[in-house]
């Protein structure tokens, strides 16, 4: 009888989170590490959430979808906020931004648990992504908290827009350039952040900081679960047409499916717009503006 290893796979990826959290107090401090906490668990909060939902959407995937499901739930509670928000049927506050994501959450559980009849999902490998998650967005936090000045580009902007909505109960906010009328220009990235902020009870200041390295760490993510299911689909259909062979496909298919996910999530992570390249690498052979203070 094969013995089941999962619970023993279960091991590495919780120790990683634990550690994970354990360095977020030691090196952040304990304000930051609270704030990193309550959005961490607020994203982990969501993904638990709509994770139903999602695991009928990728019902083919290993993890039916785990990582989509945090990123589902964010876009479909926090729409429905905004919505009722903008239609005068919700104040944006805290309290009843968190009751009407409960309640959304709940319809989920309710109407699609249970439908999707495929196998179950890998836990072992959602932990392990989970694990993975929670170690980029704390690396990419830990490393923005020595730049955290909305500075360059449009942060500032960004800042402005985010601070304006955690200020009011009304969407859409008073604009931060023009204080009498409302803003007037695409915001759903900062109402994102600033939905998130709401129901984490995270202040601007750190939210802006937060919102910008989740993003980081999902530009990493997705493309590795996306890649992960594509290269393991492919290796088995390798592996089975040649069957009774002891193929090198077959002997380190697992090895390949990680390491192709984990290339590309690299790729879109860290040279997706190839900002980095043209700035930091070869800013000063082309002498481009502003390479000097590239940081």
């Amino acid at each position: 009888m094969k013995q089941n290893r999962e619970p023993i796979q279960w091991i590495l990826p919780v120790c990683t989170l634990a550690a994970c959290i354990s360095a977020a107090f030691f090196l952040m401090g304990a304000a930051d590490a609270l704030c990193f906490l309550r959005w961490y668990v607020g994203i982990l909060a969501l993904g638990i959430g709509f994770y139903p939902l999602t695991s009928i959407v990728f019902r083919r995937f290993t993890d039916k979808g785990w990582l989509f499901s945090k990123t589902i739930g964010l876009l479909i509670s926090g729409y429905v906020v905004w919505a009722m928000s903008c239609s005068g049927i919700l104040a944006f506050t805290n309290r009843r931004a968190l009751v009407v994501t409960i309640i959304a959450a709940g319809f989920c559980w309710t109407f699609f648990l249970g439908r999707s009849a495929d196998e179950k999902p890998s836990f072992s490998f959602i932990l392990s992504e989970e694990a993975a998650f929670a170690v980029i967005f704390f690396i990419l936090t830990f490393i923005a908290g020595f730049r955290p000045e909305a500075q360059t580009t449009e942060k500032f902007m960004d800042y402005g827009f985010l601070a304006s909505m955690l200020r009011s109960v009304e969407l859409p906010p008073l604009d931060i350039w023009y204080g009498t009328e409302r803003i007037n220009y695409y915001y759903g990235g900062q109402y994102y952040a600033a939905y998130l902020a709401r129901i984490t009870w995270v202040p601007a200041s750190r939210a802006s900081t937060l919102m910008r390295m989740m993003v980081g760490a999902f530009a990493f993510m997705l493309p590795f679960s996306l890649v992960h299911q594509m290269l393991r689909e492919f290796l088995e259909s390798v592996d089975n047409a040649h069957p009774g062979k002891a193929s090198v496909v077959r002997k380190h298919k697992k090895g390949l499916a990680d390491l192709g996910a984990v290339l590309a999530g690299t790729a879109v992570a860290f040279a997706g717009n190839v900002h980095y390249v043209l700035y930091g690498l070869f800013g000063k052979v082309f002498k481009l503006s502003g390479y000097e203070d590239y940081w």
